[in-house]
């Protein structure tokens, strides 16, 4: 495998193999190590990308907005609002804005303190299974709000 990745070092298979020692019975760990020690750094790396004020204001700007068209939504009809609104708007703050929020970002936040390459093989498989498993509920999350959306749009 061959790329770059946020301005950290090539990954390359070549490297990776020559670089650990002759010792049969070690390479294996070894290799892991490694590509283990690459996937911390570009980990570290991406999820800093995710840190600018611009990123949060879009994740919780959604929030406000979706509040705001339940609100509006109550307020024009003079009664309460589309039980459909209010259930997308719900389902975007919790499985979208609280996942982020008490999930993926405090993980995130606990790998920054972490020297890429020091971290246990076990200690990177726990933290990227758990971090996937966030991931896809942020992802199902979006789409059943997306979802519930469209239903209280065709139901106006």
């Amino acid at each position: 495998v061959r790329g770059h990745v946020l301005g950290h070092q090539l990954i390359d298979r070549d490297r990776i193999a020559f670089g650990c020692p002759d010792h049969a019975d070690r390479q294996p760990d070894c290799l892991a190590a490694v590509v283990i020690a690459k996937a911390v750094a570009m980990m570290q790396d991406l999820t800093a990308l995710a840190i600018p004020p611009v990123v949060w204001t879009v994740l919780l700007g959604t929030g406000v907005y979706a509040v705001g068209l339940v609100t509006a939504d109550g307020l024009t009809r003079g009664r309460r609002a589309s039980p459909w609104l209010a259930l997308a708007a719900v389902t975007y703050l919790v499985g979208v804005v609280g996942v982020t929020v008490f999930g993926t970002w405090r993980m995130d936040e606990w790998l920054h303190t972490l020297d890429s390459e020091a971290l246990p093989v076990d200690a990177w498989m726990a933290y990227a299974t758990a971090w996937v498993g966030f991931n896809n509920v942020r992802i199902l999350a979006a789409c059943v709000a997306c979802g519930l959306s469209v239903v209280a749009m065709l139901r106006r």
